[in-house]
């Protein structure tokens, strides 16, 4: 993790200094869920949730095809809990950097693009909400039964922009780390992925469909 730490802020480093930068805002709806196995069981109780995202982004150009696109997002994420006759959801509040490295193609008055990277979460609040039980908060921390503050995973990313800016985008953020603090003994497992719409503008540059 502390390798890939350095290696990924050297990269961002070298690119800022070399390259056209641009700052944009984004925000979309997202599906999220948690994929949940216990005792090497896929738990079916879980399902997608809506949930929603905001934030910024820069985008470094360090050529005329590829750039790097870190991203600083608060994310509404977690799952529904399917029960017999009723649905609870697990609501967690976090901020994501995504770090993408995108290939960048022209097509009409824009260009489309593509690609992805490491995606680094940060837990800021959790709880379960339910209309049959009320609300009830989930700790975040490292002791047996509380959910992990950190999160890592990939995030992969699709989309296109507009010459004005303006851009569309698609993602899919898949989580490697086992948001679980089980007893114990207990083979216990949940990783957070979520897809999610964008809608967002660059504000300085232009996507220059001659490039």
């Amino acid at each position: 993790m502390k390798k890939l730490f350095l290696i990924t802020t050297g990269v961002l480093a070298l690119a800022m200094a070399n390259a056209q930068t641009k700052f944009g805002i984004k925000a979309g709806p997202n599906f999220a869920n948690w994929a949940v196995k216990f005792e090497g069981e896929k738990d079916d109780e879980f399902k997608s949730r809506t949930g929603f995202h905001f934030g910024a982004v820069i985008d470094h150009a360090i050529s005329e095809k590829f750039s790097i696109q870190p991203q600083v997002l608060f994310v509404s994420k977690g799952a529904g809990i399917e029960h017999e006759d009723h649905t609870d959801k697990a609501v967690v509040n976090a901020i994501d950097i995504p770090i993408n490295f995108l290939y960048k193609a022209p097509a009409g008055s824009g260009k489309f693009f593509v690609g992805g990277g490491p995606n680094l979460g940060f837990n800021l609040s959790a709880e379960i909400k339910s209309d049959e039980e009320g609300n009830e908060k989930i700790d975040i921390g490292s002791e047996e039964g509380e959910l992990k503050g950190f999160d890592f995973g990939v995030n992969l990313l699709a989309g296109y922009e507009l010459a004005n800016g303006l851009f569309f985008s698609a993602n899919y953020t898949p989580g490697i780390a086992n948001l679980q603090n089980p007893p114990s003994g207990v083979d216990l497992t949940a990783r957070s992925n979520y897809f999610g719409i964008s809608v967002g503008f660059f504000f300085g540059g232009k996507a220059s469909a001659k490039k």
